[in-house]
């Protein structure tokens, strides 16, 4: 009975001596580099590598296998290489014509602003995926098209109106342009009221269509400043143009008003803005136009020939008085 117990202990000693023999030795790769190594019971899922955003770790796998390890309570037995399963993950580019403007990883997906655009008078209208038409654009940012790893900006013209050489308005340059209306008073500096929008390659106000885009793509708003004189209260009535431009000044010109006597009565002739800008033009043929444009009143007397003019007046009254108007302004030159 001895003989059998101590064959037994001998038998559970090897035993123990062989397993506490036994190697546990994990040792961790990435990308065929050297990671690092957990030996017996210090076991578990290591840490994560550093990765660029454009690679994810998915597991970790025993090598040869195709599987990821799971079982992390238990170290495998001897000496055991595990190696990253590692994702390469698709990017996004966004492109302004030729030029990259952003990217981002697939999985971060998101829309990634307004390019400013590279012409003048143009605005961002959205993004399209490669190969799409331009009214194509993307609204859904949650994921990206199957397939489709390039975004390309798309841009339309515009049609910019000015106050005071401060952008008023951008109407888009197509089908769905709208005239942007008038500039409301307290948009307009003190003391100016707005006359009309100036084109940028004209001097005048402008009277096309507003149907459809004009051709223009700036228009700046022609303002009218009224200095009124406390003495008389109807002189010094002056015209400005601001526009963003140098001016060249060529001189002054004077118009005045005329009038005529008809059946005894006056007709005095009215003078239009045109009036002064021919006169204006008559002296100097490369005038654009004319500001500051004050106007003085004269008062005429005139004496009827009662008798023949077919007119009937007061006995002993046959003498008029009237108004006639001069202008003067400054004839310019719009560089």
């Amino acid at each position: 009975m001895k003989k059998t117990v101590m064959i037994f202990s001998v038998i559970v000693s090897v035993f123990l001596l062989l397993t506490s023999c036994t190697t546990f030795r994990s040792n961790y790769y990435v990308d065929g580099q050297y990671y690092e190594t957990q030996e017996k019971g210090h076991f578990g899922r290591p840490a994560d590598p550093s990765l660029p955003q454009d690679r994810v770790l998915e597991g970790w796998s025993i090598a040869g296998s195709d599987t990821l390890f799971e079982d992390w309570g238990n170290q495998p037995e001897g000496e055991v290489r595990f190696d990253a399963v590692i994702k390469d993950i698709p990017y996004i580019s966004f492109y302004t014509g030729d030029t990259l403007f952003a990217s981002m990883p697939e999985t971060q997906f998101k829309d990634p602003g307004a390019p400013k655009p590279s012409v003048e008078h143009t605005v961002f209208l959205g993004w399209k995926a490669e190969g799409a038409s331009d009214d194509e654009l993307v609204t859904d940012w949650s994921a990206p098209a199957e397939g489709v790893y390039r975004y390309d900006a798309v841009f339309a013209g515009t049609v910019r109106f000015y106050v005071n050489g401060e952008l008023w308005a951008s109407v888009l340059d197509n089908d769905s342009f709208v005239y942007p209306g008038e500039p409301k008073e307290r948009q307009i500096p003190r003391g100016y009221e707005f006359l009309g929008w100036v084109s940028e390659d004209d001097y005048r106000v402008y009277e096309g269509s507003w149907d459809k885009a004009p051709e223009a793509k700036r228009f700046d708003a022609l303002l009218v400043r009224s200095e009124v004189n406390a003495a008389n209260g109807f002189e010094n009535q002056t015209l400005s143009l601001d526009l963003d431009r140098s001016i060249d000044i060529l001189g002054p010109v004077t118009v005045e008003e005329t009038y005529e006597i008809v059946d005894g009565k006056i007709e005095v002739g009215g003078i239009g803005y045109k009036d002064i800008l021919k006169a204006a033009i008559d002296l100097y043929p490369e005038a654009d136009q004319v500001i500051n444009i004050i106007t003085d009143y004269e008062t005429v007397e005139y004496t009827i020939d009662a008798e023949n003019s077919g007119a009937e007046f007061p006995e002993g009254e046959t003498t008029v008085t009237f108004e006639v108007a001069s202008y003067t302004g400054i004839a310019i030159n719009i560089n």
